[in-house]
């Protein structure tokens, strides 16, 4: 520190004389004394003096204070920004894992979809031939039922004839067996 504030002082007072001599050089005139050059330089010292006691260290330590803060705050942004990468890198990770998932995802609902419509399919089909085929059953169940029912309807018919017939021409023992017969001849053709 004195160090500097002795080059400081020699440079001002090399500016304060040097002027002065180089007029003085020239054969000009000079507009004062050198004891007035003397009290100038003087003051011009002890303003520097001032300068560099009380003003220079402030100034200094002000200095020196932003540079610690600029340099902190360039490290945190530093820090920051770094970090702002890191997470962009995971994000983008993230992104392109969420994107694969997707694609898997997407992937295994168009099988699960193709597989639930084949057995959707297969369902309808097997159900479609139940129909068709208990339709069959039924249809044949009416048909048969019918055909029993017309047979029991022929007989019944028959035997009032035949009963009719058998109340004018036949005896009464005659007309028994006849009965017993017809009937016997009846359940023959109507069991299944």
């Amino acid at each position: 520190m004195l160090m500097r504030f002795r080059t400081l002082a020699f440079a001002a007072l090399a500016a304060a004389l040097l002027p002065t001599s180089a007029f003085g050089a020239e054969g000009g005139e000079t507009h004062g004394s050198w004891l007035l050059l003397l009290f100038f330089a003087i003051n011009f010292a002890m303003f520097v003096f001032v300068l560099a006691r009380y003003a220079a260290p402030p100034a200094a330590k002000y200095f020196h204070d932003r540079s610690t803060e600029l340099r902190n705050t360039l490290r945190s942004t530093d820090d920051a920004l770094a970090r702002a990468e890191e997470m962009a890198a995971r994000a983008q990770a993230d992104l392109a894992k969420l994107e694969s998932e997707k694609a898997l995802l997407a992937k295994e609902m168009r099988e699960t979809t193709a597989r639930e419509a084949r057995r959707v399919r297969e369902i309808a089909e097997r159900t479609s031939l139940r129909i068709k085929q208990d339709a069959q059953l039924a249809s044949t169940a009416l048909a048969e039922a019918g055909r029993r029912r017309i047979r029991e309807r022929l007989a019944a018919v028959t035997a009032g004839l035949a009963r009719d017939l058998i109340e004018k021409d036949v005896r009464p023992a005659d007309e028994s067996r006849l009965i017993d017969q017809f009937m016997n001849q009846l359940e023959a053709e109507t069991r299944p």
